[in-house]
């Protein structure tokens, strides 16, 4: 029994426990769907979409439905989805209508083409409409080809044309209404095909459109904007204001100018203003001494753009006030050495230097005191001077007086004979060498030692060397025989006179190589002569290029073992080579003969002539230098110079004339 009740108590459970739908529930779940597809484009339209009960038409739902832009993409192309169709009460099929309307999404809207009508059945279902609503110009306006009322929907120009546009004057039917800018007011027009505002051809009457006409004619070239008339002449080739003319009132077009570089004036970039086919010339100075400031007062030569300046020429620059000397122009610092270094227009280079001035003393000047000599320490002091008559003077150090040791002063002389040649060794002591083949050393306090060489002889050169505590000297006679001095010993014959040579002058650097200054007696050429002190009899003559036929050397001075510098008659100097050539200087722009030269180690030489009118010149590696100058004159011929350096130096000449720099 109790396995026969238990099916029926299940099956009373499951009564119990089910329910049963009602009709509008079961119809609920049949819910409708509709796709609506379309042409890409069209988004400023809209879709009607009404519903009705096909067993009671007056229950109806209408819904306005927009385009969706973000679907422009998608494949198959834009859709919108319509939903929830079917209203509460609603038991039979559902008839739908679909239509597609221009412009706003509402009612206003023109309708595209016909309605389209389909109906849901009561299964449960979905239905997909496609409409053609092509709006190409994106004005929101259909092709009137695809039923819709745009005629014209091409991109661009169709965005213009639509039932809804306002007619312009524009050539086109703006409207749709099959007519051409009606109702628009008509005046004389002229074709503007350049837009500036001047037309051109036959006038003509019509509406005013936005461009290309103008109410003004006579356009010389309607096709250049730049030209009309009334328009101001610029300078561009171009008759800018229609009168006929080009680039009048610009007169000195085409006018030479930038000088030697042969340009001439052209129209500016601005059109307004003429400038210069080609850059005005370059100024160039000559810059002898390469310093990078051109000469004083030279004359410039003109550089064109695209050519290359002469070498040893500067731009622009002609302030260097002595082109000899590269440590002479603007902006130099000023030393003591009687030079105006920086271009100040004072050589006195400022009181603390001192200046080159007249010595006056009574031991060393007066009528009768022709000094012939003089030489220094290696620091300037003691200076002797030397000269005619055995005339003898030492000053010992700055700010002392001369003390005289001439025979006439003291029995502490060395002799009355000329003296032509001095040399001062580190010690102070001077040898002397002169008339008579005499030789003499004076310490002084009073002449210690003497020598003799050829006694018909006269000595016109001497030079020294030390080692040690020996000293050995060199002197060479007018005739051109070489002696060498041990004081204390005989001087002895080291080489021959070279017949027909008159000697004038001796140098040397360090003993291994002797200088000799000559000219030859029968013809009057200058002669430079090589000894070498080691080797008895040796001696070598040297060259010139372009030696004069005549004018003879009268002194000569070495600046190093491969440097030195001679100089004679007529303003001649001639420099050496190393080797046995010598070089002639440029001109000196005189033609005094120079009768001594000290030549240093920057490869300056400071000469002296033997004028009546004395006066000091430097030969530079550049060329003949300005300064140091004598500024009084001296009206007394100069015969030696003795220098320690640029900053202090000597100059002795006839009748007691001393020249010092500096003195206070």
């Amino acid at each position: 029994m109790s396995r026969s009740g238990r099916p029926w108590l299940w099956g009373i459970l499951l009564l119990a426990g089910c329910s049963v739908p009602s009709v509008d529930e079961l119809l609920g779940e049949r819910e409708t769907r509709l796709v609506i597809r379309y042409t890409s484009g069209f988004d400023k339209g809209c879709f009607r979409v009404v519903a009705q009960d096909a067993e009671n038409p007056s229950s109806r739902e209408e819904r306005l439905i927009a385009p969706r832009p973000d679907r422009n993409g998608e494949p198959g192309g834009p859709f919108v989805s319509v939903e929830g169709l079917r209203k509460e009460g609603w038991r039979g099929p559902i008839q739908v209508s679909v239509t597609a309307h221009e412009q706003a999404c509402d009612k206003s809207g023109a309708q595209i083409g016909v309605a389209r009508t389909l109906v849901f059945e009561l299964a449960k279902a979905a239905i997909e409409l496609s409409f053609a609503t092509p709006d190409a110009d994106g004005d929101g306006f259909v092709d009137m080809a695809s039923d819709g009322s745009d005629c014209n929907d091409s991109p661009g120009i169709g965005a213009r044309i639509n039932p809804g546009m306002a007619e312009v004057c524009d050539d086109l039917d703006n409207d749709c209404d099959g007519i051409k800018d009606e109702g628009l007011a008509v005046e004389e027009l002229f074709t503007d095909r350049d837009g500036d505002g001047y037309g051109a051809g036959a006038a003509l009457i019509r509406c005013r459109p936005a461009t290309g006409f103008a109410t003004r004619g006579d356009d010389c070239d309607d096709d250049d904007a730049a030209l009309a008339p009334g328009f101001a002449e610029l300078c561009d080739e171009r008759d800018n204001n229609c009168d006929g003319q080009v680039d009048e009132g610009f007169a000195g077009k085409g006018m030479a100018c930038a000088g030697s570089c042969n340009g001439v004036f052209v129209c500016g970039p601005d059109k307004r203003t003429l400038v210069c086919s080609k850059s005005d010339p370059g100024k160039y100075y000559p810059d002898q001494d390469g310093d990078g400031q051109g000469a004083v007062g030279s004359t410039a030569v003109e550089v064109c753009a695209g050519t290359t300046a002469p070498m040893g020429y500067v731009p622009g620059n002609n302030t260097d006030c002595d082109d000899a000397d590269a440590n002479v122009k603007v902006g130099a610092p000023e030393v003591c050495d009687a030079i105006d270094n920086n271009c100040s227009g004072d050589e006195t280079d400022g009181p603390s230097c001192g200046r080159l001035l007249p010595v006056t003393d009574g031991a060393q000047g007066g009528a009768g005191r022709d000094w012939r000599t003089v030489s220094v320490g290696a620091t300037g002091y003691p200076v002797w001077l030397a000269g005619v008559g055995g005339s003898l003077v030492v000053k010992k150090a700055a700010g002392q007086a001369f003390v005289d040791f001439s025979p006439e002063a003291t029995t502490r002389n060395c002799g009355s004979d000329d003296w032509y040649a001095s040399w001062v060794d580190a010690g102070g002591n001077v040898y002397l060498a002169g008339q008579h083949g005499r030789l003499a050393k004076h310490s002084g306090v009073e002449c210690v030692a003497g020598g003799q060489a050829e006694v018909n002889s006269t000595l016109v050169g001497l030079v020294g060397f030390e080692s040690g505590a020996l000293v050995t000297l060199y002197a060479v006679d007018s005739g051109g025989r070489l002696y060498k001095w041990v004081p204390g010993s005989a001087p002895a014959l080291q080489v021959m006179g070279n017949s027909g040579d008159i000697s004038s002058g001796l140098h040397g650097w360090n003993g291994n190589r002797l200088l000799v200054a000559a000219t030859s007696s029968t013809v009057g050429t200058p002669r430079i002569w090589s000894y070498d002190p080691g080797v008895s009899g040796a001696a070598a003559q040297h060259v010139f290029t372009r030696a004069p036929s005549t004018g003879s050397l009268e002194a000569i001075g070495m600046g190093s073992a491969l440097t030195a510098t001679a100089v004679g008659a007529v303003g001649r100097a001639w420099r050496w080579d190393g080797n046995v050539t010598w070089v002639l200087a440029p001109p000196s722009g005189v033609t005094v003969t120079f009768s001594s030269v000290v030549m240093l180690s920057n490869g300056d030489s400071y000469i002296v002539d033997k004028s009546p009118t004395g006066q000091v010149h430097r030969l530079t590696p550049h060329g003949w230098a300005k300064q140091p100058k004598l500024t009084e004159l001296v009206n007394k011929p100069l015969y030696d110079i003795a220098m320690a350096g640029p900053g202090d130096f000597w100059l002795v000449g006839d009748d007691g004339r001393v020249w010092h720099y500096p003195e206070p």
